[in-house]
């Protein structure tokens, strides 16, 4: 965790290649990436809070069936499942909406600290600050260092680095807290 004060940002335009609509997780045969589809505007940059999920496919079917394969044995999968099942099955319509169940749930599966939401866009006021809203920050935090933590399939995988926090939170479970403010279990 790189902040005690994070701000989910909702004023700004939606970017494609970014990680708002898609995570990435770790099946037997490697690194699989999820997407949510969603409604694209015609005319302009569209924000952030107006994107809509598309729901004329069964994306959510495919994304939990995807998340059941890759996690069934994961010593935590059974605990968090159930939450994660009824979102993708009743998920909101907006994809800015989607995003904020999923961090408040976050936020209270690992003890994350609060988080306060944006009231205009502005740009980073200092270098030290870190921003993963464009696809170069996401970029750049899939290829940082990561402390190791056993997954699924270590026995014939190497670790993962970039892969979404629930696959911290599948293995991991409780400790996730401390894997990602220390970058260590206790």
């Amino acid at each position: 965790m790189h902040t005690e004060n994070p701000v989910f940002e909702v004023c700004d335009h939606y970017q494609k290649q970014t990680f708002r609509n898609r995570f990435i997780i770790l099946q037997s045969t490697g690194i699989q990436a999820l997407s949510i589809p969603v409604h694209f505007h015609k005319h302009g940059e569209p924000g952030y809070a107006s994107i809509r999920i598309d729901n004329r496919t069964p994306w959510y079917r495919t994304h939990w069936r995807s998340l059941c394969t890759a996690y069934n044995k994961a010593p935590f999968f059974e605990h968090y499942a159930p939450f994660l099942e009824n979102l993708l099955y009743n998920s909101p319509s907006g994809l800015m909406d989607f995003n904020l169940k999923v961090h408040h749930w976050l936020q209270k599966a690992i003890n994350l600290p609060d988080f306060s939401l944006s009231t205009t866009w502005k740009p980073l006021e200092s270098p030290e600050q870190f921003d993963y809203r464009g696809l170069d920050q996401v970029q750049h935090q899939l290829h940082q260092q990561h402390a190791k933590y056993t997954q699924v399939f270590s026995d014939r995988l190497p670790f993962h680095a970039g892969c979404s926090v629930l696959d911290l939170l599948f293995n991991v479970g409780p400790e996730s807290y401390w894997m990602l403010k220390d970058g260590k279990l206790r």
